[in-house]
């Protein structure tokens, strides 16, 4: 809903939709369901565990030498920490000075306490019978270091108490998030 809800406000912005060809294809039939798709927006196809997304972003006309923000949410989760890293390196590798990239990621079972880690675990149960299984989890200070040897900085990464304190704050349903994630937000200094 991003492209619909943002690119009437920023008619030159170009937003490049990265994701898995099926859900791709799932993504652009209830968004034309929604409205017409602005000529700014380029679905572009990959498979994070077998491609990287400099190959694919090669494909599309994605200009190398603007900085660029990736959004990259609810992806993470699902791939293994090796995919998750080694797309990091590949955006280190051909992005822009200057590029960002906020992702949420999973925190490392371990890490966690009580309901939150037997929460966490249920749900990564429910996910492997759906044949979706979480596979992606890191320690904070782990995925800070692999990150700042790619020449990214942290920005901030948010835990789930400070997602909740920032973005649900006072809500009248007390919806609160998870402490099982978090959102990372890296600059790129080359």
């Amino acid at each position: 809903s991003f492209v619909l809800r943002k690119s009437q406000h920023y008619p030159t912005l170009k937003i490049f939709e990265v994701d898995h060809p099926d859900t791709q294809a799932a993504k652009q039939s209830k968004l034309k369901k929604l409205g017409e798709l602005p000529s700014t927006v380029e679905f572009v196809s990959i498979n994070f565990e077998k491609e990287s997304i400099s190959e694919a972003l090669a494909r599309s006309r994605y200009v190398r030498k603007a900085p660029a923000f990736f959004s990259w949410l609810g992806t993470t989760h699902y791939l293994k920490p090796e995919t998750t890293l080694q797309t990091l390196k590949s955006i280190a590798e051909f992005a822009a000075n200057g590029s960002e990239v906020v992702l949420d990621y999973s925190t490392d079972f371990q890490e966690l306490k009580g309901i939150e880690r037997l929460g966490s675990m249920g749900v990564a149960q429910f996910t492997h019978l759906l044949k979706e299984p979480l596979l992606g989890q890191f320690k904070p200070s782990d995925l800070h270091q692999a990150v700042e040897k790619m020449d990214f900085e942290v920005i901030e990464d948010l835990s789930g108490e400070a997602i909740t304190e920032r973005y649900f704050y006072k809500r009248a349903d007390n919806i609160r998030h998870t402490s099982a994630t978090r959102l990372l937000h890296l600059r790129l200094k080359k």
